[in-house]
């Protein structure tokens, strides 16, 4: 290594090791997944959403799980403060689950439920 300009040799660059940095870039990588998708979670059902919705309190809702609560009380299930009836598709957030699952990268046990919704939701259709 050259050396610098008034001093001595350049230090040595510390040496990285590829497999541990990775594995260890991987498991945080799993971890903030395994977090982020508990946001993802209906806060009525606790589970991943089939028909994912954003309503007025700014959540994701299991788009019959909401409705149904909204037919009770014009309040947030998170906040119990009063809201609107208004549902909105939230398609990325599908999208997203969707992708999720299919590749994998979600935990089993909070995809298992989803996974067989989705049999059952396929299954009347097909009949």
């Amino acid at each position: 290594a050259p050396p610098i300009p008034g001093g001595g040799p350049r230090p040595a660059m510390a040496q990285r090791r590829p497999s541990v940095d990775s594995a260890a870039s991987s498991k945080r990588f799993r971890a903030a997944i395994d977090e982020s998708i508990d946001d993802f979670l209906c806060p009525i059902t606790q589970a991943l959403p089939l028909d994912p919705v954003f309503a007025d309190d700014g959540k994701v809702y299991e788009r019959t799980a909401i409705e149904e609560w909204l037919t009770k009380q014009q309040r947030s299930p998170v906040t119990n403060l009063p809201m609107g009836t208004r549902v909105v598709a939230a398609t990325q957030i599908k999208a997203l689950i969707e992708r999720m699952v299919k590749t994998d990268a979600l935990p089993e046990d909070k995809v298992s439920d989803w996974k067989k919704r989705i049999e059952q939701q396929e299954l009347v259709v097909e009949t």
